[in-house]
């Protein structure tokens, strides 16, 4: 019996560790998923206004810091190994990383050109 209690407690233990590492990776993803709302609507309204002719604004700052909030490696790692039962979860995670995965390519200049050069025919360079 001795043996049997102290397996249930350690399986719990595990469990909670595995929830509560998971409950992180879940904070941080909504965290993050606020900041890059909150940063494409300052982006937007950058653009608007540029587009309206103010010529004293750039967006160029916005998206390095858009950039930096998506292309946290650290995070990306516990992201990926995350895994997740609830769908919507599920779903949030992959935008993510596909995001991160797009935001990778699209600075990278030889990552783009092979891109560009092999997506559309009659595109590339």
């Amino acid at each position: 019996m001795g043996v049997c209690r102290k397996l249930l407690v350690f399986m719990a233990l595990v469990g909670s560790l595995g929830a509560q590492s998971q409950t992180g990776v879940t904070a941080q993803l909504d965290a993050k998923e606020t900041q890059l709302a909150d940063l494409y609507a300052d982006y937007w309204r950058n653009e608007y206004q540029i587009a309206r002719g103010s010529e004293s604004l750039s967006s160029r700052p916005i998206q390095e810091r858009i950039r930096k909030v998506i292309s946290d490696e650290q995070f990306l790692r516990r992201l990926k190994a995350a895994q997740f039962r609830d769908p919507l979860l599920k779903r949030r995670r992959n935008l993510f990383l596909e995001e991160a995965a797009y935001t990778k390519i699209s600075n990278d200049e030889k990552l783009t050109a092979i891109v560009e050069d092999n997506a559309v025919p009659g595109w590339g360079r």
